[in-house]
């Protein structure tokens, strides 16, 4: 006959063991699960200051852009179209780098499953950059092509004529596509 008596307590004391070690883990896991739940609240109320931030920011780089495009088709003297230029250049590179800020604030809010905040405006501004930019360069093209043709030599005008079809030729062309004035 085998005496089982030591293996039937064994076998309790294992059950035991692992009966413990699944309430430690259920509790591990239960802590860990609370300090996401802080964790995530935490990077809410985070990215919900850095985007308030960027909003304040996004509302004067709106006064700023608002303010160096409200004249640029009034004025079409070279050297002030130069300097206007240059102003819509210099906003152009700040507004790309609000644009990475914005896109970095809706990556962090994908990854952590948070409600992002609406910025089709960054969208909007973005188009009507690269609009503005694309007609500043234009006019300023235009301005530095005409005064060109101010400071030929008119002595003998039949022989410049083609140049002054190609001027009107070429930026008639240009402006053909703009559909306002912006």
């Amino acid at each position: 006959l085998v005496d089982t008596s030591d293996l039937s307590d064994r076998i309790a004391k294992v059950d035991d063991f692992q009966g413990e070690l699944w309430t430690t883990l259920n509790l591990a896991i239960s802590q860990f699960s609370d300090l996401i739940v802080h964790k995530k609240e935490f990077a809410s109320k985070s990215i919900a200051k850095e985007s308030d931030a960027f909003r304040e920011k996004l509302s004067s780089f709106r006064k700023l852009w608002k303010s160096a495009t409200s004249h640029i088709f009034n004025d079409l003297a070279s050297d002030e179209l130069e300097v206007i230029s240059s102003n819509i250049n210099s906003l152009s590179k700040d507004f790309s780098l609000l644009e990475s800020e914005a896109r970095l604030i809706l990556e962090t809010c994908h990854e952590f499953q948070i409600q992002a905040p609406d910025l089709e405006v960054v969208n909007v501004l973005k188009d009507e950059v690269k609009l503005v930019q694309q007609r500043s360069h234009h006019l300023l093209e235009y301005s530095l092509s005409l005064d060109e043709l101010r400071n030929k030599k008119w002595t003998s005008f039949q022989s410049n004529l083609s140049d002054l079809d190609d001027f009107v030729y070429k930026w008639s062309h240009v402006v053909k596509d703009w559909d306002d004035i912006v």
